[in-house]
């Protein structure tokens, strides 16, 4: 794991064997992928996955890809940074259901002084071999001081490390 940004490096972390950095031709892609399935308690009587998982989802995502490049959530709340969500939006296109195995594709798309967004494509490998594409979302996070909860700027380092990951 690289060093962290935000000071000493975190202790480490065992890896997930569901998620991992996407590989493509010439290196590393910005984004994150991390494999899910859809367990029971997520679904409602007709064994379609609630809409309101799919947050869940994202977030788990979201704090993966953070860790993966070696800015984990807890310790930027360590460092006195919080980053609450200030936007979301969601285009669900298909349903997932009880047991499926969903792909969840997590990257920076967009970076302020004192914001960051996350976009995300949720996808079901299909018996067909093709790919079900079942939601699209952005999530914009606010950076906000903890201590004070009023918004403020990124800190430098921070920031940097979602720059060098937008996608």
């Amino acid at each position: 794991m690289p060093p962290s940004p935000l000071g000493a490096s975190p202790d480490p972390v065992p890896s997930d064997p569901a998620s991992h950095l996407h590989e493509q031709a010439g290196g590393v892609e910005p984004a994150f992928v991390l494999e899910v399935e859809v367990r029971y308690s997520e679904t409602d009587q007709m064994g379609v996955a609630h809409h309101s998982s799919y947050l869940v989802y994202l977030e788990e995502a979201r704090t993966g890809l953070m860790r993966a490049h070696g800015t984990p959530y807890g310790e930027v709340e360590r460092a006195g940074i919080g980053l609450p969500v200030r936007n979301i939006a969601l285009k669900y296109r298909a349903p997932a259901f009880y047991e499926d195995r969903l792909q969840v594709r997590c990257w920076v798309s967009a970076l302020r002084s004192a914001s960051v967004t996350f976009s995300y494509e949720i996808h079901r490998n299909e018996r067909d071999g093709s790919r079900a594409h079942l939601l699209s979302s952005t999530v914009e996070l606010a950076c906000v001081d903890l201590s004070t909860k009023r918004p403020r700027v990124m800190p430098e380092a921070l920031h940097e490390a979602f720059a060098a990951r937008l996608g």
